[in-house]
Parts: structure tokens; sequence; C-alpha cells
């Protein structure tokens, strides 16, 4: 007897299976926002997925936004949905778009993102794409009441420190559901 996260794995497979053989249409997730783009990859999906970065820039929030199309002029229905890795798989879509040629969302925190395309007779397809808000610090030591400590400066010159840390991505292989650590 399979136990019911190998039923949801193999209903997943056949479900790629089918769209990859019945739909040859490619579409693309981007960004006009983003600071960096990068190429993701996973474990056991052979997918190679788009990674956004949208730089946070001293603590000043700057939320992600994706934008799904497809070639062509043909209007398209569209649904969103979050990666929810409490449940290893997808919320129910957050956000949809009817007789579209385009669909756009925004105001994105970090994780990933799928995006359902059809048209109800030829298409019927998703894609997928993560996000990352990468948080950029720039701090200078000061005293209590906000001024460059004396020891940090004299008459002829300033003294100013300063260090890079990598951030972090945390993204989830969407056939095994492993955990795959990305530094940027």
């Amino acid at each position: 007897m399979l136990h019911p996260g190998a039923v949801d794995k193999k209903l997943f497979l056949v479900g790629m299976i089918f769209m990859f053989a019945f739909n040859f249409t490619v579409g693309q997730i981007n960004s006009t926002t983003a600071d960096r783009v990068d190429t993701l990859l996973y474990t056991v999906s052979p997918a190679e997925d788009q990674l956004f970065v949208f730089y946070q820039v001293n603590r000043i929030a700057k939320s992600g936004s994706l934008t799904a199309t497809l070639p062509g002029s043909e209007n398209y229905n569209f649904e969103w949905s979050k990666y929810n890795p409490a449940i290893h798989g997808f919320d129910p879509p957050f956000s949809s778009d009817a007789n579209t040629p385009s669909s756009t969302i925004s105001d994105l925190d970090e994780g990933g993102y799928l995006v359902r395309v059809w048209n109800g007779a030829t298409t019927d397809t998703t894609m997928m794409a993560w996000v990352m808000l990468d948080n950029f610090r720039v701090e200078l030591e000061k005293t209590d009441d906000d001024k460059v400590k004396s020891y940090k400066y004299t008459c002829e010159f300033l003294v100013i420190t300063g260090f890079v840390t990598r951030d972090t991505l945390i993204y989830y292989d969407p056939i095994s559901h492993d955990i795959i650590i990305h530094f940027i």
C-alpha cells in the first residue's frame, strides 16, 4: 500500500507528463522591477526556474512583482498560487485574471509562485518562479546623540568599516519537496 505522500507524488508526476505531452506552448514569467535574475536548479525536478531578487536597501521595503505572458496576442486566463512548504504544495489561487494577454502580481513576499495559464481550448500550462527579498544594510556606528564616534575620525580622516554578508534563499524542489539553500 502506498502512503499518501507517494500517491501525491505519482499524481503530480502524471500531471506533469500530461502537461508536457499535450501542451507545447512556451511562456515566461518576468519582472521589470527585479534587481537581479538567476536560474534555480532542483534536486529531482528537471525544471529550471527563474529567481527574481529584489534588493531591500537600508531597510526600505521593495516587494516583488511578477508578470506572466505567453507568445502571441491571444487572451488567456491566469491563476496565481504560492508554494507552501507546510503542505508540500501550493495554496489555493490568491489572484486571477480572465481574458487578458498577460497577468501581473505585486506586493510579493519571498517564496515560490506558480501561475496556471489557459484559454479553455488549446492551452493549459503552468510556469513557476521564485522571489527573494535580499537585504542590503549600511550602518554607521554612532553615539547616543546620533554622531559619529570621536575615535572614528580626526581632522584628517574618517574611518568607515564595512562588511558584506551573503543573504540566503531557502527554496523547495516542486517534486521531492527537498529543501535547497541558495546563497546570493
